[in-house]
């Protein structure tokens, strides 16, 4: 699967986990690497974009603005990024 395939399966899989009109979107993701993601991290900073540990081991949680996801997962896929096939959020907003 190309990084192109990846982020289009995945904004399916994130917008039924948020609310179409929520302005805020949330994801969980396994980023395997301290680089990878502080490398993520600085990225998605320029998309007022956050990415923080979730609580699990190597499980990060993505939130950015709704119109910035798609942009936002491809910094998560060039980092390594897996979309975690459970999507509860553990931290709290």
């Amino acid at each position: 699967m190309t990084n192109e395939q990846k982020v289009n399966a995945w904004v399916d899989v994130i917008a039924m986990h948020n609310r179409s009109g929520d302005q805020i979107w949330s994801a969980r993701f396994l980023i395997d690497g301290a680089w990878f993601v502080q490398r993520a991290i600085e990225d998605l900073a320029v998309l007022n974009a956050t990415l923080s540990p979730d609580g699990r081991e190597l499980e990060y949680a993505l939130r950015c603005p709704a119109t910035e996801m798609r942009e936002a997962l491809s910094i998560v896929v060039e980092q390594g990024g897996w979309l975690c096939e459970d999507q509860a959020l553990i931290t709290p907003d």
